[in-house]
């Protein structure tokens, strides 16, 4: 599994697999809501009509995610429902230090518009980190049975006005008196990466590796 990622990568090679990674998103399937964003404008029929569409798509999703990462050596059908997902998680981080900064550039990503976007054409990219966050959280359901993907229409995001009001998350069912389930918007980990992709802390840190630890060991389910 993408052994040469484990390795230092050689001067030469992250150009290398910033330019494959663009070449594929010229290509790579778009995936638009049932009803664009931002989330606070849905109605509560709206919302339920993206989460409906997400659940159908999810399997769709994650093979074109595998064809996208295939291309950089990583596999991970093996270790969805089961197995060490270390190797994966490791292999994943230094492909995005390696790919990511090249294909972003010095701009850096505006998040109204990753919530608004049309995970399309010119926002392509928000299609392929929405398919990492489906990954990150199937590799989380299938082994923790208190998380499940759903919608967070609680009261306390709604009066907040949450960014993750409306939209899909994972929800983590807590333990004794709490009134509403955990929220984690594993999409937002993901697009936080690609925000701060030249941040030298990112190498030094792995969100992705932390949220699925945390999650499978059930420490967002204590009260």
């Amino acid at each position: 599994m993408a052994s040469w990622f484990s390795r230092l990568l050689k001067p030469s090679e992250p150009a290398a697999a910033s330019s494959l990674l663009a070449r594929q998103l010229a290509s790579y399937p778009p995936c638009p809501a049932a009803h664009p964003g931002p989330a606070s404008r849905w109605t509560a029929a709206q919302a339920a009509d993206n989460f409906g569409r997400f659940m159908q798509q999810r399997e769709q999703r994650l093979a074109a995610l595998q064809g996208l990462l295939a291309g950089h050596g990583i596999q991970f059908e093996a270790v969805l429902d089961h197995g060490d997902t270390g190797p994966l998680l490791a292999a994943l981080h230094q492909w995005a230090l390696a790919c990511w900064p090249g294909v972003r550039g010095t701009a850096r990503p505006d998040r109204q518009a990753w919530l608004a976007s049309s995970r399309s054409g010119p926002q392509i990219m928000h299609a392929l980190l929405l398919d990492l966050a489906i990954l990150l959280g199937e590799l989380i359901v299938r082994r923790r049975s208190g998380i499940r993907w759903g919608v967070d229409n609680s009261d306390s995001s709604r009066d907040d006005d949450m960014p993750t009001w409306q939209r899909v998350v994972l929800l983590v069912d807590r333990q004794a008196l709490a009134r509403e389930p955990q929220v984690l918007d594993v999409e937002a980990v993901v697009f936080g990466r690609w925000m701060r992709i030249d941040s030298p802390t990112e190498r030094l840190v792995d969100d992705w590796a932390g949220l699925l630890q945390d999650a499978v060991a059930g420490r967002y389910e204590a009260a």
